[in-house]
């Protein structure tokens, strides 16, 4: 098997376990096994094992950014606000979650290295900062306002995401059932468009 269609196979088995069981049921033997090749192989393929995890949660993270960008673009030809824009914005987030919970897991609860290389923080930064750049050039603000403007709501919406997603405080995700999520992403928007810090731009564009 040539070394690319093995590294391309790896990869596969491994993004296989943890959409299917989660990052935690993950091990080398088992990708291996799935891989159809030696152990050798595995980490001729892939430095360390660590380094497959990030690679993985790295994709997912890709994906996410992708379905976030076609928001952000959707609601730019279509002439959104900046409210109705982040509202999609955080439906469209929630929603990934919910339909890939344990790649989601994956990549916000499996840290395999300390500090993450340069390489996967920046994927990380460019994918969040593409986002601020669009919204801020249609709406005509300054970027730095609008990387706070949408990290207060990505804020809101992840903590939302990680209680529906864990199953935790099952009192509190009760009150957030999937037909009520479109209401708690608009009171997330009504306490951040009343801070100085949006009020004055929420009738854009």
């Amino acid at each position: 098997m040539k070394k690319e269609t093995l590294k391309n196979s790896i990869f596969d088995s491994a993004w296989k376990i943890v959409e299917d069981e989660g990052m935690e049921r993950l091990n080398v033997r088992k990708v291996a096994k799935m891989s159809e090749c030696s152990l050798g192989s595995l980490y001729n393929s892939y430095e360390s094992f660590q380094i497959l995890q990030l690679h993985i949660n790295a994709t997912v993270l890709s994906n996410l950014f992708v379905k976030l960008r076609t928001v952000t673009e959707e609601g730019i030809q279509e002439e959104k606000t900046l409210r109705e824009i982040l509202k999609n914005l955080g439906l469209a987030y929630i929603e990934f979650g919910q339909e890939n919970r344990n790649l989601w897991k994956s990549v916000f609860e499996h840290f395999p290295v300390d500090p993450l290389p340069e390489w996967y923080a920046k994927r990380a930064r460019e994918g969040v900062y593409g986002i601020c750049e669009r919204l801020g050039e249609f709406f005509k603000l300054p970027q730095e306002e609008v990387k706070h403007i949408v990290g207060f709501f990505w804020t809101s919406i992840h903590g939302m995401s990680a209680i529906l997603l864990n199953r935790k405080m099952e009192m509190v995700a009760e009150l957030f059932r999937s037909d009520s999520l479109e209401s708690y992403v608009d009171y997330c928007l009504e306490g951040l468009f009343s801070s100085e810090l949006v009020a004055k731009i929420e009738n854009y564009p």
